[in-house]
């Protein structure tokens, strides 16, 4: 759109500067133009490069995927930064049905949208960020920040992310999808940032969206049920910015350094026995700092690396209690160093990379006090009240990878080869609470009975808050015990695929081999694809 508003402004400014040249050289009647019109200035607007193509299909036996380069996710890229959400404009694409609303929580959410591809769930997608595997290993489908045991609204499908503006490629396969590729029953999604570039540059960007620089949309019929009694439009505010050098040190390296950041703070309400406290604010950080290198070792050898850091943090404090924030991460950190080379005809390719996830939580008080009256009671003005939250709990995931390709010409067609070894580890915790720790709990959920006669015996019940002498004292508690849960498993793959064309038809057949220990699962999936091109010149 900002390309059409600066070809209108140059034309407009041109009949500015030149009312001449609005005039018609030669008269319709054949009449001979004035002078002032024969010597007017010939103005030719050069800028008119039409909108980029948002999505190009593969060709042949690769149709099933959908390639968006740099040009289309800079322009349809929305606000927030989210590369997942340029893939709306595939059909074979489906978000959830509360993206883009407006409620608080989304407000404040600033993790990638989840996607499903050809009707599979959230987390049985393959994503691919700059040849590093960024899949969770771990339960996101509960999202709840208050759960005891599951709960991390920072958790994503995908470990690590980074802003559109530092993507280059999507590439998304739906269907006909190549062998090299598994551990995936929806789709795949391959992102790559852009790579640095042999000129020195500076990009940056800036944006912030509030309730005054927003429109809040509501349908005839909503009004007219409301019937004057609107809701509020919820107060926000939104930003987000950043910085990327592209930093060439000689006509053999070159290297990009980046960062983006992202912050979000929602205004929310207790609820109304906390109304004393007033409103609070929620917030979420949402960083990307990136160091890219190229080197060119051979005019047939490329050396790659970088490091992606990619951390996520995120605030939640349910209205109906105090001293009940919780504190979560998410996000991590990536890594890759490559060999990319030639061979005769042949094209090679070797990565190692690692990946490191953190959805750790923390707690300002683990455990709750759920109290059905408020005799003696100064924190609360009703009846149900909460005092605490959910306790501690830490979650992470490992994954470091070896992996080659090799590809030449074999016959009348190609072949493609490749291997994969990666070591996968994750661990999910709950410790002991200092507030209760004289048991083999993190947290407890409470009732209470309330009487001025209470005396507290136990100094460790007074000090967890969980009795108070002459208010209330503990009638019955339930205890989740701490744990620590640790897994290691080694997954190897092998793949091939030789593709040709017979008689107008593009064939492919390929083989993979894949190899779990955890299970002791082994997976082989044979593909054989072929497609008719046809191409009309005239």
């Amino acid at each position: 759109m900002h390309r059409y508003l600066q070809g209108a402004a140059a034309a407009a400014l041109a009949m500015v500067a030149f009312p001449a040249s609005a005039q018609v050289v030669g008269a319709a009647d054949g009449r001979t133009p004035s002078s002032d019109a024969a010597n007017a200035p010939t103005i030719v607007l050069q800028d008119q490069r039409p909108a980029s193509r948002s999505y190009h299909f593969g060709e042949a036996v690769d149709s099933g995927s959908s390639t968006f380069r740099r040009e289309a996710v800079e322009d349809q890229a929305p606000g927030s930064g989210d590369a997942n959400e340029v893939l709306k404009a595939l059909p074979t694409v489906q978000f959830s049905s509360t993206q883009g609303r407006a409620s608080r929580a989304e407000l404040q959410d600033l993790r990638p949208e989840n996607i499903s591809i050809s009707g599979g769930s959230i987390y049985e997608n393959l994503f691919v960020l700059d040849g590093v595997g960024v899949n969770s290993r771990l339960d996101v489908s509960n999202d709840n920040a208050n759960h005891y045991i599951e709960g991390n609204a920072a958790a994503s499908a995908q470990t690590v992310w980074v802003d559109a503006n530092l993507i280059g490629e999507i590439i998304v396969r739906d269907s006909n999808v190549s062998a090299e590729y598994g551990q995936f029953t929806g789709g795949v999604v391959e992102m790559a940032t852009r790579r640095p570039s042999s000129v020195f540059g500076v990009e940056t960007h800036y944006g912030e969206t509030s309730p005054a620089l927003a429109q809040f949309r509501m349908s005839d019929k909503v009004r007219d049920a409301l019937n004057g009694a609107y809701p509020d439009e919820p107060d926000y505010m939104k930003r987000r910015y950043g910085v990327a050098v592209d930093l060439p040190l000689n006509d053999r390296i070159r290297t990009l350094w980046a960062y983006t950041r992202s912050e979000a703070e929602v205004t929310n309400y207790r609820g109304a026995n906390w109304v004393q406290y007033g409103d609070y604010g929620q917030k979420s950080l949402s960083q990307t700092l990136m160091v890219k290198a190229e080197a060119d070792l051979k005019d047939d050898l490329l050396l790659t690396g970088q490091v992606t850091w990619s951390p996520y943090e995120s605030e939640f404090s349910h209205p109906n209690g105090i001293d009940n924030w919780v504190f979560l991460n998410g996000g991590g950190l990536t890594g890759r160093v490559g060999l990319e080379g030639r061979r005769g005809e042949a094209e090679w390719t070797l990565d190692l990379t690692h990946a490191w996830s953190n959805n750790d939580r923390d707690s300002e008080r683990p455990g709750t006090v759920n109290v059905s009256t408020t005799a003696g009671i100064d924190w609360c003005s009703g009846s149900s009240c909460s005092l605490g939250g959910p306790g501690i709990l830490w979650q992470e995931q490992n994954d470091t990878t070896l992996k080659g390709r090799w590809t030449q010409p074999l016959g009348v067609g190609r072949l493609r080869a490749g291997f994969e070894i990666a070591n996968i580890s994750a661990e999910k915790g709950q410790p002991y609470s200092a507030a209760f720790r004289h048991v083999s709990s993190t947290a407890a959920q409470l009732r209470v009975e309330v009487g001025p006669q209470t005396v507290c015996l136990d100094p460790a019940e007074a000090a967890a808050g969980t009795c108070v002498t002459g208010a209330y004292a503990l009638a019955q508690r339930n205890d989740t015990t701490a744990f620590d849960t640790q897994v290691d498993l080694q997954s190897y793959s092998l793949w091939g695929e030789y593709d040709f064309d017979w008689a107008g038809f593009m064939v492919r057949a390929g083989l993979r081999y894949d190899y779990e220990s955890f299970l002791e699962n082994t997976i082989s999936r044979r593909a054989f694809r072929s497609a008719a091109t046809f191409r009309l010149q005239g």
